[in-house]
């Protein structure tokens, strides 16, 4: 991944971080997300226009969506927080997944920051 690529992760990242805080936003009903329904499912392959949204792969019968938590909640299935990933790159950030907020933050900057 090149270090613009990261640096647009990086970006989206901290401005999905930062909306889920704020207070402008109100809190979320988080029980209408309680899981990822075919609702959120086509709002979010919508937005995505059917394509991974990491290498742009278009979603076929034979190639489904997995979904990315963009701020590492597998717990919040909001359709802001959701990446609709191919199987190959959900691969790469399913780890991601369980990790906490400020660590993925730090994992993240390092990786921009380190150019070794």
């Amino acid at each position: 991944m090149n270090q613009n690529r990261l640096e647009e992760n990086l970006n989206e990242y901290l401005h999905n971080l930062g909306s889920m805080f704020s207070s402008s936003g109100g809190n979320p009903d988080l029980k209408k997300y309680k899981q990822i329904d075919m609702r959120i499912r086509q709002t979010v392959l919508e937005r995505a226009k059917y394509r991974c949204q990491t290498c742009s792969i278009k979603f076929t019968p034979n190639i489904q969506p997995k979904f990315q938590h963009v701020n590492g909640s597998i717990k919040d299935n909001r359709p802001v927080n959701l990446k609709a990933l191919c199987s190959t790159c959900f691969k790469l950030v399913e780890k991601n997944e369980r990790v906490d907020p400020l660590t993925r933050v730090q994992n993240i900057m390092k990786k921009v920051f380190n150019k070794k």
